[in-house]
């Protein structure tokens, strides 16, 4: 997959998608995706990647995918249907107030889950 930015970072959010026990804490929007990665770049950029693994892509080194650059506002079921027409896979860019948010509820949710059992 080409992204537009050199890498410095990978973390693995969800190898799944659609309405499932592993994406229950993901935005509702984001559960569309299927093989979310976390990708932070050199630029300290923070995107998510979708690795569409509900679809046949295939692709090699001499002839990546390319990525679709989307701000999180930008975002949208259409979007993402139009994208896996052309076989590009989504980045979404989430530097911004949003990113806030997403990581606060993430940590209170493993905190809730740590503490209470």
């Amino acid at each position: 997959i080409l992204i537009p930015e050199k890498g410095s970072s990978l973390d693995v959010v969800s190898s799944d998608g659609g309405v499932c026990m592993e994406t229950h804490y993901l935005n509702r929007r984001l559960r569309y995706m299927f093989g979310i990665v976390v990708v932070g770049t050199v630029d300290s950029h923070i995107y998510f990647l979708d690795l569409c693994l509900d679809e046949s892509f295939s692709c090699d080194e001499t002839m990546p995918n390319i990525t679709l650059v989307l701000r999180q506002n930008e975002y949208s079921t259409q979007k993402r249907e139009a994208a896996l027409v052309k076989k590009q896979h989504i980045f979404l860019r989430l530097n911004g107030m949003i990113i806030h948010v997403l990581f606060l509820h993430l940590i209170s949710e493993f905190f809730l889950i740590y503490y209470c059992g």
